[in-house]
């Protein structure tokens, strides 16, 4: 575990880097003080981040593991239910690309949300009142402050 931890920290860093490099050529909004480059720049920053902090932490507890120890296989193995909910969250992530054009971020962000906590054991109230706030502030901060549509949808227009 520790050597694949170093590996996809490492691929994560460099995919930050990348992504924040790229960023660099959108071009400036008229009339903003920031342009397109600034969420992917930020979140790219914070993937590179933990990309690095992943990788750190993994080579740190190799160095603190006892001679004899062996440390790729002491936490190997994925349950069927652990495979299944990795399967059941690519599956909500292609929902949301596939639907929100037609049912709206409102709606297909909230099932996939909703579901998505459901997987994880969350009450269904908690993750219906988590999926509202953060739908609200994720409107808000696209449509409102970066004034980036979002899916209105065609069933029911939001």
């Amino acid at each position: 575990m520790v050597k694949s931890d170093i590996i996809i920290g490492l691929i994560l860093t460099v995919l930050g880097v990348a992504v924040i490099l790229h960023a660099q050529s959108f071009p400036d909004i008229p009339g903003q003080e920031y342009g397109a480059a600034v969420f992917p720049v930020i979140a790219a920053s914070a993937l590179a981040a933990c990309g690095l902090l992943l990788a750190f932490k993994a080579l740190r507890r190799r160095a603190t593991v006892p001679e004899g120890v062996d440390v790729a296989h002491s936490m190997a193995g994925i349950t069927p239910a652990g495979w299944l909910k990795g399967l059941a969250t690519i599956a909500l992530v292609l929902f949301y690309c596939l639907f929100s054009d037609q049912l709206g971020y409102i709606i297909a962000m909230g099932l996939v949300l909703v579901g998505g906590m459901m997987l994880l054991g969350v009450r269904w109230w908690v993750a219906i009142l988590i999926s509202a706030i953060a739908i609200f502030a994720i409107h808000e901060l696209f449509v409102v402050l970066m004034r980036v549509p979002l899916p209105r949808g065609t069933i029911i227009p939001f």
